[in-house]
């Protein structure tokens, strides 16, 4: 037997057996209702990372103190952003059409 073939039989077997086990689980909390027990929860970077002195959290006075110091705070507040349209040397005439659309929504 090649090694594919080998790694396809196990594959799909652990694909069988882990099917097995979501219809055991579904049929448990189908019998206890509301008793059964909670859904396990994925493990991901987010929920596995451990909190840090570093870490901020989103109402800080700190940062919020520091924000209206802060410089470039007026203009990214209210100033809508400036768009610079460029073109090559010999642009299409779909491409004309395309830039005369965008100054239309500026």
């Amino acid at each position: 037997m090649k090694r594919a073939a080998k790694y396809e039989a196990s594959k799909s077997a652990a694909k069988k057996e882990h099917a097995k086990e979501r219809k055991k689980r579904k049929r448990e909390a189908e019998l206890l209702g509301p008793d059964a027990p909670a859904k396990q929860v994925a493990r991901t970077i987010d929920n596995t990372r451990e909190a840090d002195d570093t870490m901020l959290e989103a109402d800080d006075e700190e940062v919020a103190a520091d924000e209206e110091v802060d410089e470039f705070a007026s203009y990214f507040k209210g100033t809508p952003p400036k768009v610079m349209i460029s073109t090559n040397k010999a642009p299409s005439v779909m491409l004309h059409n395309f830039i005369a659309d965008m100054q239309v929504v500026e």
